[in-house]
Formats: structure tokens, C-alpha cells, sequence
């Protein structure tokens, strides 16, 4: 209670979205690679930032930053999931509740099953974090003795302790898992326990982003007894309802949308690299993309489809109107996204580890094969025999180059209208009703910047 106190005088503190991710003052930023020695004495390259002198062209980068930073700061960007979306436990326990204390998505509404001051379950609009104690200005611990209660599952919690330790005008829920289940849980019986959870009358009368937080650290805790420790990491990312975890409805708002551009290789002529950073809604998992609404409307994303491997046919002046990932009899196709992906922006030595950690990290089986994986890799550049120069010789950086001119043209484009575009690199996001406007700019810029018609997709 101590340390509680000295972070409500001294900093104002709440639990929940009270810790703020500083962004970055510079929107134009050069970064290089420089070799370092690591806690095990190997040899690993870092970035670095490199200072530079401003000059008309990154003065412009930055004015026209400052410009789309400014319009999308003042739309409300949120993500609606309901019961029947797909999430799954990495996506709750490791983003949303990590994302949600560090204050980079807040709380607007959600319905937990089960749950709730009325029985019907908690449906109300979270307005702020900050919540009147009972007991104003003192230090008082509102201690909730549970009590145990009949179970359909054999391994369910019996014990969960909440207590509400209020300082001055806040209010500080914890749980405490004194008397606690002992057994190694499995599939089933962690998921059912998980929605078994909700029935404790612990969280009546709680506000509904502290029950939500409590149930996602219980979630996380629940983990940590979970057996069958190989097959744990497959179980946390299958992807199943988000009924399934307890939650009937989640929507949160997204508070970090500052974007900066990042230019590589220590060049100060900024021809490495420039594409756009920092958003929240780009590192998000990419499942949640189609669930973002603008000001409460939905929204469609764009994408330039093949976008690197179509680039490099225009340069040499070649067409190129095919799925650049449909190599044999196509029943690979999404395989060979992944070797061309690491074919574009990797260089000859050790491409082959990359491609293969791309595919393990994607659950491919062919990631068990290093001689097939390198097949694979003879194919793809059989394939694509015209520009097979280009590929697993590090060109990424500069296709790079392109493409953030390219989409800070469209931005722009967009920006004159006040029209605001959410940029995922080789796509963007907007409302339903600009989506002609945005496809229709797609295609001009890309055909001016390029010389040939790419090819869009819409999500």
C-alpha cells in the first residue's frame, strides 16, 4: 500500500491505461547497423540512430507528417470485436491486456458472459478509468471473503480472493489466489475454467474495464498451470471465438497513431527505407484490421497485391499481371509468399534460415525440410527467371523507398480531401464510403510513379 500511495501523490496513477508510451518527436529518422557483442559474446548486429543535417526534401517529409499525424488525431479509430471473431490466448493475454495497461488502446465497451451487477451481464460504455472509493481520502481495504461453489469441471478454481485497496478518490481491484487449484490443467478444462470464472460473485460491482482486466490476468495465470508444456505455445495461438475465452463483446479505441518514417543504411540521400511506422493498428494482429472503424463507420483496406515482385518487373520495363505466388500446381501458395517476402528483402548468405524461420513461425510443415526449403527457393526464382537477380540479394530497402513515396503521395491525395488513411506499407484503410477515391489514387499513383497499372485487392 505504501508504493500504492507514492504513485497516486506523486504521478496521479490508475491500473488501467495509466502507463503512456512516449512517441517519437522525430517523425524523419535514419538508422544504420553497427556490429556489438551480446551477453554471450556473439556477434549481432543493432540499429543505431543516425543525425543528420535537415534539407528541403526531409523538411517536406516532416511537414506533411505533422499534417496526416494531425487529422488522424482527431478521428476516433476503434476496433469492434464480438462474440463469433477468432482471437485467441496470445492475442488477449500478451497484447490486448499488455496494450491496454500501457495505455495504447482504452477501454470503450464490453460484455462478459455471465457477469454483472444485474445478472444480465456488464454492457456499459467505459468513460474513463477513474473511479470513486468508498472511503475518500484514507486508506481503506475492502476485503471480499469468496466462497466456494459447485463446479461442472473437476479442476475449476474454488477459491478467488478480490480485494479493493482505495486510496483517496481511486481504487486499486486485486486478485489473490490464496487457496488455489493445485493440478495441471489441460485443453478443456483450462477453457472451461476460464468461463467458469465469470460466475464468482467477486466481480459484481466492479467496473467493467477492472473485471476485464482481472479476468485477462487470471487468464494469464491460468497459462502457467497449463501441462503438456510442448503443445502449449500450438494451443495459445489456435484461434477460436472470443465467446470461447467469456467475452461477449470488446471494443477498445486506439490512442497511439502517430506515424514516422524510417529511412535505412546511414544514407543521407534517404533512398533506403522511408516506409511508415508507429501506429498502433499496424503491429496489431493483422485478423483485427478488418474490425477498425473511423468515427464509428466501417471501413475497407486496399492493397497493392505482389506489390515488390511487380515492382521489379516495371523497373526493367516488363509487364507482369500474374499471382507471383502461384509456382507449380499452386498448392502452395502461401508457402511461396513467405520465400518471396524473404527472397525481396534478405541477401544471398543465410536466406535459407530466414525462409525457414518464416515458415516455422507460420506453422508451414515445409519449414521441416531445409532441402526442400531450398527447392523452393530454386523454384521461385526459376519462376520469376527476369528478375531473378533482384531476389535474396537485400533490394527490399530500396523497393522500400518507392512504396513510402508512393503511399505518402496517396495520403496526401486523401489528406486535401480530409479524407484520413490508415497506411499498413503496401496497403490502406479508410472509410466504407472513400473506398472508389482511395482505389481510383492507388492506381494514378502508382502508374505515375511506375509507368505500369499494378494490381489492387480489397479486404
Amino acid at each position: 500500500m505504501k508504493l500504492i500511495k507514492i504513485f497516486v501523490d506523486e504521478y496521479k496513477f490508475q491500473p488501467i491505461g495509466d502507463i503512456h508510451c512516449t512517441q517519437t518527436e522525430n517523425l524523419i529518422q535514419l538508422r544504420d547497423e553497427e556490429k556489438k557483442k551480446n551477453s554471450k559474446n556473439k556477434t549481432v548486429k543493432v540499429s543505431k540512430d543516425v543525425e543528420f543535417d535537415p534539407t528541403e526534401a526531409t523538411e517536406l517529409m516532416q511537414a506533411n507528417l505533422e499534417q496526416l499525424n494531425n487529422l488522424a488525431n482527431v478521428k476516433k479509430i476503434t476496433v469492434c470485436l464480438d462474440e463469433s471473431d477468432e482471437i485467441n490466448l496470445t492475442d488477449l493475454t500478451v497484447n490486448i491486456l499488455s496494450d491496454l495497461i500501457k495505455g495504447k488502446i482504452e477501454l470503450q465497451e464490453v460484455e462478459l458472459m455471465g457477469c454483472g451487477n444485474s445478472g444480465n451481464g456488464i454492457d456499459n460504455t467505459v468513460m474513463n478509468s477513474t473511479h470513486p472509493s468508498t472511503g475518500a481520502g484514507t486508506h481503506s481495504h475492502n476485503i471480499n471473503q469468496s466462497t466456494s461453489y459447485a463446479t461442472d469441471t473437476s479442476t475449476a478454481m474454488d477459491h478467488m480472493d478480490i480485494e479493493v485497496l482505495s486510496y483517496k478518490e481511486y481504487s486499486y481491484p486485486v486478485a489473490l489466489y490464496r487457496s488455489f487449484i493445485d493440478s495441471n490443467l489441460n485443453r478443456t478444462t483450462l477453457l472451461s475454467t476460464i468461463t467458469h470464472s465469470l460466475k464468482n460473485q467477486q466481480y459484481q460491482g466492479l467496473q467493467p474495464e477492472s473485471v476485464l482486466f482481472l479476468h485477462l490476468l487470471w487468464m494469464k495465470k491460468l497459462l502457467s498451470l497449463m501441462n503438456a508444456r510442448s503443445k502449449k505455445e500450438e494451443f495459445i495461438k489456435q484461434d477460436r471465438p472470443l465467446i470461447d475465452f467469456g467475452i461477449k463483446k470488446l471494443v477498445f479505441e486506439i490512442k497511439v497513431k502517430d506515424m514516422h518514417r524510417v529511412f535505412n543504411r546511414g544514407s543521407k540521400d534517404f533512398n533506403k527505407g522511408g516506409r511508415f511506422y508507429g501506429p498502433y493498428y499496424q503491429g496489431m494482429p493483422s485478423k483485427f484490421r478488418k474490425h477498425i472503424y473511423i468515427d464509428g463507420k466501417k471501413t475497407v483496406e486496399w492493397d497493392y497485391s505482389g506489390l515488390h515482385i511487380r515492382m521489379l518487373y516495371h523497373q526493367l520495363g516488363l509487364e507482369f499481371t500474374g499471382d507471383p505466388y502461384a509456382i507449380g500446381d499452386g498448392s502452395q501458395r502461401n508457402e511461396y509468399k513467405l520465400v518471396s517476402l524473404i527472397s525481396i528483402n534478405a541477401d544471398k548468405r543465410g536466406s535459407h534460415i530466414a525462409v525457414r524461420d518464416a515458415l516455422q513461425n507460420a506453422g508451414f510443415d515445409a519449414a521441416q525440410d531445409l532441402s526442400a526449403i531450398r527447392k523452393m527457393m530454386d523454384d521461385f526464382k526459376a519462376h520469376h527467371a527476369p528478375i531473378q537477380e533482384f531476389l535474396f540479394s537485400g533490394a527490399g530497402i530500396g523497393l522500400q523507398n518507392i512504396d513510402g513515396r508512393i503511399m505518402e503521395k496517396i495520403m496526401m491525395k486523401l489528406h486535401a480531401k480530409g479524407i484520413v488513411a490508415l497506411p499498413i506499407h503496401d496497403s490502406a484503410i479508410v472509410e466504407e464510403e472513400h473506398s472508389a477515391r482511395l482505389q481510383k489514387i492507388m492506381l494514378q499513383v502508382y502508374e505515375d510513379e511506375m509507368g505500369y497499372a499494378p494490381v489492387l485487392k480489397a479486404s
